[in-house]
């Protein structure tokens, strides 16, 4: 028999084990949309469709069995935007100045009050 401590720990393991997932095929999914913008190639953005519409669904749609959507929407918004910016600023050489930085924090900290009011 499980017991519940032991329970809560694979329920934990398991949210971070999908939202790592869902944050790799966020990430995916939005290079496949800078590649379709960059090259005009529809494969790109059927793709881009495919991973948002249906397999980052289904990732949601199994984390709402360990939690609430708004625990998943909020490590989802926070780890996949850190690395959209990090591949950003480092694979595509995108510019990062004072006023996206500022907004990049503001949006972080909207996430948490939002995390956290309840």
């Amino acid at each position: 028999m499980i017991s519940k401590n032991n329970k809560s720990n694979q329920n934990f393991i398991s949210f971070i084990l999908i939202i790592i997932v869902i944050v790799f095929f966020d990430v995916v999914g939005m290079h496949c949309l800078k590649y379709h913008n960059d090259y005009n190639n529809i494969n790109y953005f059927y793709a881009s469709c495919f991973i948002y519409g249906v397999i980052i669904s289904f990732l949601i749609l199994k984390s709402l069995n360990f939690t609430n959507i708004t625990v998943i929407n909020f490590s989802w918004f926070c780890i996949g935007t850190l690395i959209n910016i990090i591949i950003g600023l480092y694979i595509y050489e995108e510019k990062l100045n004072y006023m996206k930085l500022l907004g990049i924090v503001i949006a972080f900290i909207g996430a948490i009050i939002i995390f956290y009011s309840d």
